[in-house]
């Protein structure tokens, strides 16, 4: 199933302030449903991800945050949770057989990423991972 309109347009806002290199968006309260995509940070330069009022990042299956190559990034007053909150295994086997990586929230190749007031509910397998890159987080 494809993202809702409130998840494309919300990875839209994301990518158009990374490579305008605008220091913040302003991310409204509410759901955002990503089904079987992953939110994708990819490049994020001294950029806040403002979120007012709480949000839920809704994912399927075995997707999550990735924040791949950022510095200087902040984040919060987030949710994030799985629509298959009761694991399975058939959902195990799936996932074993396509070789994926499986993770929540995770940081790739990434400098001073700030994360406040993030609950995970549930997650399929590695929860919050951080990889490479120079720490600080």
């Amino acid at each position: 199933m494809p993202p809702s309109a409130a998840a494309t347009a919300l990875q839209r806002a994301i990518v158009t302030a990374i490579t305008t290199s605008l220091p913040s968006v302003s991310i409204e309260g509410g759901d955002y449903h990503f089904h079987d995509a992953n939110l994708n940070i990819t490049g994020a330069k001294g950029l806040a991800l403002v979120a007012p009022s709480p949000v839920t990042l809704w994912f399927a299956s075995t997707n999550g945050v990735n924040i791949t190559n950022s510095e200087d990034l902040s984040l919060g007053n987030w949710t994030i949770d799985s629509t298959d909150s009761a694991s399975s295994t058939a959902l195990a086997t799936e996932a074993s057989a396509k070789v994926l990586t499986i993770i929540t929230l995770n940081l790739l190749n990434c400098t001073r990423v700030r994360v406040s007031d993030v609950t995970i509910r549930s997650g399929y397998n590695m929860i919050l991972t951080a990889f490479n890159g120079g720490g600080d987080h």
